[in-house]
């Protein structure tokens, strides 16, 4: 089998159409956040202005509605700079940890990137759904683009299916190693906020289906 690795990171080659790769800041807003969130708007499930409580009970007390999080406005800060790389935990946990830690700003009045707006878009959809997010966006994305290349990896799997490309960064876990390979993550542990396993093909298919739909339109951060 095999798989695209560099002799060095700075020499690295072009990310092949069919070499898997987690996907992140694309993958999160696009297949699993946004899509699956506008379906369920559509399917009259939810409402984008309704209080992320009344799905997330942890945000029961909290202003923060379901488009704030979908447009990185909601004040919540970064999950990934709280938590102990070395402890399993659960979406729940981080959320609790975010809590505790205070809001970045005021939701609404300002845009921050952050992780953990999408770990609570996961918790909105299993709520208002009914069912796993990750089996969601399978029924209603995934299988109806026949992305095939695009799964999410199960408990304790490390290794990327197949040819795949490799990624290069610091280690959360151990950042003292400076930079280093970063291929081989938990990507179920990373669960909504950055689990999904694609290709640039896949990639392409989503987002030229998604266009044709007319789903890829700007929003604005608002209260």
């Amino acid at each position: 089998m095999h798989h695209e690795q560099p002799s060095h990171p700075r020499s690295r080659p072009s990310v092949r159409r069919r070499s898997r790769r987690h996907i992140h800041s694309d993958g999160r807003r696009a297949i699993k956040a946004g899509t699956a969130v506008m379906r369920l708007v559509a399917d009259g499930e939810l409402q984008v202005d309704d209080r992320a409580g009344r799905y997330v009970p942890q945000l029961a007390d909290s202003p923060i509605t379901v488009r704030q999080p979908l447009k990185q406005c909601s004040g919540l800060t970064d999950y990934a700079r709280l938590i102990d790389w070395d402890e399993p935990n659960s979406d729940e946990g981080y959320v609790g940890l975010v809590l505790k830690a205070g809001p970045e700003f005021e939701p609404g009045t300002e845009w921050g990137y952050s992780n953990t707006n999408y770990l609570v878009l996961g918790m909105v959809i299993e709520s208002a759904s009914g069912t796993d997010y990750r089996s969601y966006v399978e029924d209603t994305i995934l299988e109806p683009l026949d992305l095939r290349s695009t799964y999410w990896p199960d408990l304790d799997e490390l290794t990327l299916r197949g040819p795949h490309a490799h990624n290069y960064g610091i280690h959360p876990a151990h950042p003292e190693q400076g930079e280093a390979d970063v291929t081989e993550l938990p990507g179920h542990e990373f669960g909504a906020s950055g689990g999904l396993v694609t290709t640039p093909g896949d990639l392409n298919a989503f987002w030229t289906a998604c266009s044709a739909a007319g789903c890829c339109r700007a929003g604005r951060c608002g209260r």
